[in-house]
């Protein structure tokens, strides 16, 4: 990363997780909210989805919604601060 950055000048290449890095409280609260909601409509996965390849697959695409969510919340403005 470091020689990526800082030695050849190249920074555009983590700009899809950058949400993450400038709003992290927001982003660590998010996904907390989302399981209130799924909560109160009572919704739940099946169990096959919750480990192996595919529990791991569709944690890391949920981390990347929430990221672009935060990012999207950003332009608007809106993020929480201590």
């Amino acid at each position: 990363m470091v020689c990526l950055v800082d030695l050849k000048g190249i920074k555009g290449w983590y700009n899809w997780i950058k949400p993450a890095g400038v709003s992290t409280l927001t982003c660590y609260l998010l996904p907390y909210v989302h399981i209130a909601l799924l909560q109160m409509i009572t919704f739940r996965l099946p169990l096959e989805l919750h480990s192996g390849g595919i529990g791991l697959t569709k944690s890391f695409l949920f981390s990347l919604i929430i990221i672009q969510i935060v990012g999207f919340l950003g332009k608007q403005k809106i993020r929480l601060k201590l």
